[in-house]
Parts: structure tokens; C-alpha cells; sequence
């Protein structure tokens, strides 16, 4: 089953990379994410795990595409056999226009559109805290955002 994700954040796509390619950190409250194994040099193959209240999930990087793309899969804790997720950066200025595509096979007796209504309210609670971040951080970034 697939699913798909569209989402527009007011910042730039540098400062949205900034915070969807960082596989060691969350913006999300509450989620807990610790590098269990170090990838390549560009992060390929970097394995963390993710906890949420009592769930802990396993995932890994299977490509990347630096500033454009992070693609990965669900190795355990979640419901399916198997899933690959996709966070792709659309545009090439501010607003920055972001694409996820899920791809997954829900495990028995799980329906998949059970997991499908789960894994979308999950990439839209991350990609709205990755907005949010950038909204509260700190850093002067309105200079490079607005093409100065």
C-alpha cells in the first residue's frame, strides 16, 4: 500500500534540509532518537532508533541525496512487514515545497489502511514540527531566506 505527502514550509530548502536530513535528531516533542550504527560517509546505511511513549521503532538510510532527498526503510517496531519512506525537497527556493512517499505491506491482522491512516498522521506530525522549528529557531536565518 502507498501513501503520499505533500507539504509547504516557509524557509528556504537549505534550512528545511537542515532539519529533515539530520537523522540524529527530532523536532518532534516528545521522540527520542539515538544513532545505533554509523553509515557511509554520506549516511547511507546509518541505522537509529526512534522512540514514541512506549513504541521504539528501528530504521535505516538506503539512499541520499544531499540538500535533496532521504530515502529509508523500517527495519522493526512498527506493523508491517516491510516499508520505505521517501522525504523529497521539491523546490529550489523559499517556499520550500516537501514530497513523502510511503510504500508499505502491513502485517496480519493489521489492515493496511489502518497502518496507511497511522504512517500519514506520523509524516504530518514530523513534517509540521519541522515547520514549527523553523518558525522558533533562534538562529538569523532572514537573511539567507529571503535571497539577500
Amino acid at each position: 500500500m502507498k501513501f503520499h505527502v505533500v507539504k509547504e514550509i516557509d524557509a528556504s530548502p537549505e534550512r528545511v534540509w537542515s532539519v529533515i536530513g539530520d537523522f540524529s535528531g527530532s523536532p518532534m516533542i516528545g521522540v527520542n532518537q539515538k544513532i545505533v550504527k554509523h553509515g557511509d560517509k554520506n549516511g547511507i546505511g546509518t541505522v537509529r532508533t526512534i522512540t514514541m511513549g512506549k513504541s521504539t521503532f528501528t530504521e535505516r538510510i538506503e539512499a541520499i541525496e544531499i540538500g535533496k532527498s532521504l530515502e529509508y526503510s523500517i527495519l522493526s517496531g512498527a506493523p508491517v512487514k516491510w516499508y520505505k519512506g521517501k522525504g523529497i525537497i521539491i523546490s529550489s527556493k523559499r517556499p520550500t515545497i516537501i514530497e513523502w512517499h510511503g510504500e508499505f505491506e502491513a502485517k496480519f491482522p493489521v489492515p493496511n489502511f489502518i497502518v496507511k491512516v497511522a504512517a500519514q498522521k506520523n509524516v504530518n506530525r514530523y513534517l509540521s514540527a519541522v515547520e514549527k522549528t523553523l518558525k522558533n529557531s533562534t538562529r538569523d536565518n532572514n537573511y539567507e531566506d529571503h535571497g539577500h
